[in-house]
């Protein structure tokens, strides 16, 4: 057989067989993810796809610089196949120190979790089943958003799921198409976010606005990430420290013989549009950030005639544009967007009132008057408030 007849025959072989290649084994994505909270750059992101394994370098800012560093591999499906990473916290004496490892691991059926503090007792944590995304690793597995585009599914409409591992268990994660060029990712822990992609299944934007998360994203391909972390170095050590997305907080008065405390965590607007957009219209709010805003009571009080127990709850909101309803759960220690709406004990109208000037950080008042009490809610231009008495007889 002549060369030329050979080649013929191995090209057109080639062609044949490149069907059915793994697709993970035609993959090649690298860029920098830049994500912002309002108008603040918060987590930078470089990351890279190369065929079956991904490397990431992460950089949070809030509360003093920490990096993220991890390789690993993937499923043909897009799942976590395995992962290994490094944590650093950037210190007073300007350098870099590493303060943990971890460890993501798989069998054909369950994933373990391995985290090594530096000076810390190790743990191992065991999970039924794959999963795309392994918030209970660290960054390096919970950001996963660049990677997910190239596994979605191709026809509009459709979906696939599978897990993330949050909270010591998992969630169902989706994955859908919704056009084009876009997909929505997300749980109902987390919220859903809108990934914007280019015609090779690469990520160019990320909305996630609405979401747990709230942040947007912008990926670019010509930056060099060493240079990103040494403007950032120098940024902070010229300004100090990025403060704390949210910080927590406790409000409390007494009013007649009960004690009432509302626990919460403290979002800030950072030129963000809140309600309408943050705070979407017509679905429940958590009222706060994180864990669900708790409300503690040491006696009974009462919503008109409407009796409250003394105990803990969770409130919750739900904003439309025409008014707010106060929703009172019974389920107390949640997750602030693991809302169960048929564990509500009430449900009770708030007054609304636009406020003169804008509040930055989300402020949540228990307001005394004798017997009678208001829970005040306010945040942007917007104040919502119910009162409520105790000592009824």
């Amino acid at each position: 057989m002549s060369h030329r007849k050979l080649f013929v025959l191995i090209a057109i072989g080639l062609v044949v067989m490149f069907p059915y290649l793994s697709f993970s084994q035609r993959l090649h994505d690298k860029g920098i993810l830049f994500l912002k909270l309002g108008n603040d750059t918060t987590v930078v992101q470089e990351f890279e796809l190369n065929g079956d394994s991904i490397h990431t370098r992460i950089l949070r800012r809030p509360g003093g610089i920490q990096m993220y560093q991890g390789d690993g591999m993937l499923f043909p499906d897009g799942n976590i196949r395995s992962m290994q990473s490094s944590i650093f916290r950037f210190g007073a004496d300007g350098q870099f120190q590493k303060v943990g490892e971890n460890k993501l691991y798989t069998t054909t059926d369950s994933t373990f979790i391995e985290s090594k503090p530096v000076n810390r007792p190790s743990s191992t944590r065991a999970y039924g089943g794959h999963a795309f995304v392994a918030n209970d690793m660290d960054y390096t597995t919970f950001l996963m958003f660049p990677f997910v585009g190239h596994f979605s599914p191709a026809k509009t409409n459709d979906s696939i799921t599978g897990k993330q591992f949050v909270l010591g268990a998992y969630r169902v994660f989706t994955i859908k198409r919704t056009s084009e060029r876009k997909i929505r990712v997300g749980s109902n822990i987390m919220g859903y976010l809108d990934l914007q992609l280019n015609a090779d299944g690469s990520v160019n934007t990320i909305n996630g606005i609405g979401s747990s998360l709230n942040f947007t994203g912008t990926v670019e391909h010509n930056r060099n990430m060493d240079s990103v972390i040494h403007a950032m170095i120098n940024y902070q050590q010229s300004v100090g420290a990025m403060a704390q997305p949210t910080i927590r907080d406790t409000a409390f008065a007494t009013i007649g013989l009960a004690k009432v405390e509302v626990d919460y965590w403290r979002p800030s607007m950072r030129g963000r549009k809140i309600f309408g957009e943050v705070v979407p219209w017509n679905r429940f709010w958590r009222t706060g950030a994180n864990n669900a805003t708790q409300l503690r009571i040491s006696q009974p009080i009462y919503f008109d005639d409407q009796k409250l127990d003394s105990g803990k709850y969770s409130i919750f909101t739900w904003p439309t544009k025409d008014g707010w309803t106060l929703l009172i759960n019974k389920q107390s220690t949640i997750w602030g967007t693991d809302y169960n709406a048929d564990y509500d004990i009430l449900r009770l109208p708030m007054k609304i009132e636009s406020l003169p000037n804008q509040v930055e950080q989300l402020t949540i008042k228990v307001i005394p008057s004798g017997n009678t009490g208001t829970l005040a809610i306010e945040w942007e231009n917007t104040r919502a408030s119910i009162q409520f008495e105790s000592n009824k007889k």
